[in-house]
């Protein structure tokens, strides 16, 4: 007999008691260091509460929203 294991992701489970967010996020850069910096920017907004922000400067931007 075969062992199988089946995942289901939590996104599509139901839960009626939960909300569920979406967090859309660009950013943009000219190098991998410049992603890291807006990320990081990003995570902090979110962190202090909230929900939808954007900046940007010479060399990237990030733009984000939760929904």
């Amino acid at each position: 007999m075969p062992n199988t294991t089946t995942q289901t992701s939590p996104a599509s489970c139901s839960y009626p008691e939960q909300t569920v967010l979406t967090m859309t996020i660009g950013i943009t850069g000219q190098d991998t260091d410049d992603l890291t910096l807006a990320l990081g920017a990003v995570l902090r907004l979110v962190e202090d509460g909230f929900t939808a922000g954007f900046d940007h400067n010479e060399t990237g931007s990030y733009r984000f929203s939760i929904d």
